[in-house]
């Protein structure tokens, strides 16, 4: 199943890692300069204006214009602590 990002991006659902909340993802020092080196990288995909939440699969680190709490909806999971869990996993 594929997960619908925003702006023709797509992912597969069970490629998903993490999803985080782009604004609390990039008030920590450590997350900005992982964004920087996945840019340098070129393993960043989307913009940082407008991101509302940073999706990690695989290598793969791409900024969504869709909140963490509607990709959760759109993926069938509850948001956990932030967090949405592995798919195919239950929160705890």
């Amino acid at each position: 199943m594929l997960l619908h990002l925003g702006e023709n991006r797509s992912v597969r659902l069970d490629r998903v890692e993490a999803v985080f909340d782009y604004h609390l993802f990039k008030s920590h020092l450590v997350n900005r300069q992982f964004l920087d080196l996945a840019r340098s990288e070129g393993r960043l995909e989307g913009r940082r204006d407008g991101a509302q939440s940073v999706i990690l699969s695989g290598r793969r680190v791409i900024l969504s214009i869709l909140s963490r709490q509607t990709l959760a909806r759109r993926a069938g999971l509850e948001p956990v602590a932030g967090v949405l869990p592995a798919a195919g996993k239950k929160p705890s």
